[in-house]
């Protein structure tokens, strides 16, 4: 038995003896682990310190312990399906990871010391880290990615309680797999001043050991992409730092869970606080168990899809921020200590259960991208900004502007003897009224405060974010006694304006319309000029809006049922739908008007107020469809039907050259474009028209026609037409008796127009550059055209 004993001392020295004094081994070329050539002075035995240099690769090739690994800048170890053992044996001291270049392998790293093992370097592990009996240490200057999880062994034991899961002071580590910890395992704990980022879920589970529990501790930053679970055992997270939790905050509350945000720190939420409502759960800004304040902090929900907030257990938020383009609910009493932002593009509904009571400052912020929209039923004080462009010039940079709070003054958005300009409309005058005096000072006549539910025209010299500040309008707004003027373009045409903090769904069954057309129009400040927005369609947060009367004393509604949350600024079209929109565009001041073709079976060819829109100017080229003598920016029509042909009017604006586009189509709908001032037909299906234009135009220029059927053949390019061009004379051979010649380039310039009376070769003088020029012929019955090339 002595011997026995003996023997077993002995072995235990000269075990202790290998650990204390191991070799550092250093690869030599690539090459399997177990080949000595591999390395310098042989393969590594057991406790080892491995260097893995620069250029070469070391394969695993049966599983292995060593105490220290350095994986070198271009060097790479590949676990392949083997297994990797970090372990300092019975010495003092903790093992060192540092990987500057590859580690490899579907086999994991397995971390079994008396101490923490260190990692540092700046390189990337696509292994799996499992933690036996001690955790990981990243140093200061670690940068490493793992991509795998850092998790427990399974299965495990409690041999981990009281000790560090991960201990952080500085460094950066990022996790592209998830975090597991196990219960079995006992306290464990998870600290860092460092930055921690896991694109994966975090689970705590806590331990049976109430009061320690499992711990997040965070002094630095932590990101995680999904869910933080803690619990079902007693666990905890505390941040003093700032923290993203991308997806939910878990807990099942079997024991205690708390979540509390420290001075100072900044959480931002993904999605959902415990939803589940169990008990043991504490969410909030003083820590649990009789805890100071740790206000000021900051709580931000920033998810994608929607969120609920969650009541802070201790009863408030400090600061609020919410940054949720899908929109944030509160459905139960919410009270803010300090200040809350709706960011641009976010959405916050206040549900008919919730109530919110904020004591700092209650702002919607606006930006390039967006405005903050909010819903309530109750009377809130808040301070709206709206982001607003400066103009480039004499056409773009015009805004409908309205108010969303009561009495706010206009002198607020507008400076006397400023570049800036602010009008409203007056129907019964059909003019602009300038806030402005002639002679200069103010308009004795203009009204000082924002009306509610009333448009204003606006343009700044230079963008700016305007800021409207009071209690919010929560109410109906009536707009009574719309007036029917006169017979010019704009008779019944009034400028009203969306009253309230979020977007407005027109004309959606609430509004009670009493002789008002079925359709607004929106000025497009892109375009410079008015969109049509059909039933259903989206007038965005504090826009003006054109709504037509179709008799003196119209009235409708602007319902607070109507309001819903989009983060469009300025204008938005209704959803797609099958219409013909063709669109023309000034190339030279990049302005565009769509006119807009739709089939409806109840429609007639006159005017239809719930079908139609009449056409309203702007500074794009005026473009429209005719009937009946009025111009339509939509026309609907009963039906549809091969041969049918719709007048199109147009009235250049300061540009010189056009081009006419299909910008919607009904599915395998053929549409044709003549142009009766060049004699020519396009099929607007293979792209778009380009033409010039002179003020001295026809307006009654154009004709849509669908399918061929009624397009006059001769209109189309026509082989028996000969014409050319030789030493800068045009020759036409005309066989066809008195006809009208016409000649013009590309653009629709008319480059010559001749009366010929009599067949045979008529030629004259023409100065033509290189190019392709058009060349028509009308006699009484019939149009002829054809290209020709001038070299």
């Amino acid at each position: 038995m002595k011997k026995t004993r003996l023997f077993l001392s002995m072995l235990t020295l000269l075990c202790l003896h290998n650990v204390m004094y191991a070799a550092v081994k250093t690869s030599f070329q690539s090459g399997n682990f177990s080949d000595p050539a591999t390395w310098v002075g042989g393969a590594p035995a057991p406790w080892d310190d491995i260097v893995i240099a620069t250029g070469h690769t070391v394969t695993l090739d049966a599983n292995v312990t060593v105490f220290d690994i350095t994986i070198q800048a271009g060097a790479i170890l590949d676990n392949s399906t083997y297994i990797i053992t970090i372990d300092n044996g019975l010495a003092s001291g903790n093992p060192i990871y540092t990987n500057n270049g590859t580690h490899n392998g579907t086999g994991n790293i397995i971390t079994y010391s008396n101490y923490d093992t260190e990692i540092t370097g700046s390189g990337i592990t696509n292994c799996t880290f499992e933690i036996v009996n001690y955790g990981l240490k990243p140093l200061n200057d670690c940068n490493l990615t793992i991509n795998g999880n850092i998790q427990h062994q399974n299965p495990g034991n409690t041999g981990m309680n009281g000790k560090y899961f991960i201990q952080m002071s500085s460094g950066t580590l990022t996790i592209n797999g998830n975090l597991i910890t196990d219960a079995t395992f006992g306290a464990v704990a998870i600290t860092t001043s460092g930055t921690i980022t896991v694109n994966g879920n975090v689970s705590l589970l806590g331990s049976p050991e109430g009061g320690s529990g499992a711990t997040i501790t965070n002094s630095g930053t932590i990101n995680i992409s999904g869910d933080l679970t803690l619990g079902p055992l007693s666990s905890y997270c505390q941040n003093d730092g700032s923290m993203i939790i991308g997806g939910d905050l878990l807990g099942s509350g079997l024991g205690d869970s708390y979540f509390w945000n420290g001075f100072n720190a900044n959480l931002k939420l993904g999605g959902n606080v415990f939803p589940d409502p169990f008990g043991g759960l504490f969410f909030g800004i003083i820590e649990p168990a009789g805890g100071s304040s740790t206000e000021p902090n900051t709580i931000e929900y920033n998810g994608v899809s929607a969120q609920t907030i969650r009541v802070p257990d201790d009863a408030a938020y400090s600061n609020l921020i919410i940054n949720n383009p899908a929109g944030v609910s509160m459905n139960s009493a919410i009270a803010v200590n300090g200040d809350l932002i709706v960011k641009p593009g976010a959405a916050l509904t206040v549900d008919p259960a919730g109530t919110l009571a904020v004591t700092g400052a209650f702002t919607l912020q606006s930006d390039a991208t967006g405005t903050g929209s909010f819903i309530t039923s109750s009377a809130t004080a808040a301070s709206i900004q709206r982001y607003v462009s400066g103009y480039t010039d004499a056409t773009h940079g015009w805004h409908l502007l309205s108010t969303p709070v009561a009495a706010q003054a206009i002198s607020a958005f507008h400076t006397p003897g400023s570049t800036d300009d602010f009008y409203k409309w007056d129907e019964p005058t059909d003019t602009w009224i300038n806030r402005i005096a002639d002679g200069g000072g103010l308009n004795g006549s203009f009204e000082t405060n924002f009306g509610v539910g009333t448009g204003y025209l606006v343009s700044y010299a230079a963008t700016d974010t305007k800021t409207f500040s009071g209690s919010l309008n929560v109410s109906n707004a009536s707009a009574s006694g719309l007036s029917y003027t006169g017979a010019s373009t704009a008779a019944g045409w009034h400028l009203l304006g969306n009253p309230f903090s979020s977007a407005l769904t027109w004309n959606d069954g609430n509004w009670n319309l009493s002789n008002v057309d079925a359709n607004c129009q929106i000025w497009n400040e892109a375009n410079a000029s008015y969109s049509v927005i059909l039933p259903n369609g989206i007038i965005p947060s504090m826009n003006g809006f054109m709504a037509h009367a179709s008799v003196d004393g119209a009235s409708l509604t602007i319902p607070k049922d109507s309001r819903t949350h989009n983060a469009t600024n300025w204008y938005k079209n209704a959803e797609q739908i099958a219409q013909i929109v063709l669109t023309v565009r000034d190339t030279d001041g990049q302005t565009a008007q769509p006119t807009i073709i739709r089939f409806e079976p109840g429609a007639t060819n006159g005017y239809d107020c719930q079908y139609d829109s009449y056409f309203l100017p702007g500074f794009a080229p005026m473009f429209y469809s005719n009937s009946q003598q009025k111009s339509y920016a939509l026309n609907t029509l009963s039906e549809l039907s091969q041969g049918l042909t719709i007048p199109l009017g147009f009235v250049k604006n300061a540009g010189y050259q056009f081009v006419i586009e299909l910008t919607e189509n009904i599915r395998g709908q053929e549409l044709y474009l003549t142009d009766k001032q060049t004699l020519q037909t396009v099929k607007l299906n293979d792209g778009p028209y380009v033409f010039g234009a002179e003020q001295s135009d026809n307006p009654d220029r154009f004709e849509l026609h669908f399918g061929v059927v009624g397009i006059d053949d001769n209109t189309l390019a026509d082989a028996s037409l000969h014409a050319w061009v030789s030493n800068g004379q045009f020759y036409l051979q005309n066989e066809q008796g008195p006809v009208t010649l016409m000649v013009s380039d590309l653009q629709g310039r008319t480059l010559l127009k001749s009366n010929i009376a009599t067949s045979g070769i008529y030629s004259q003088p023409i100065n033509l550059t290189t190019g392709i020029y058009l060349v028509s012929v009308q006699t009484a019955d019939s149009f002829k055209s054809m290209k020709i090339f001038v070299r």
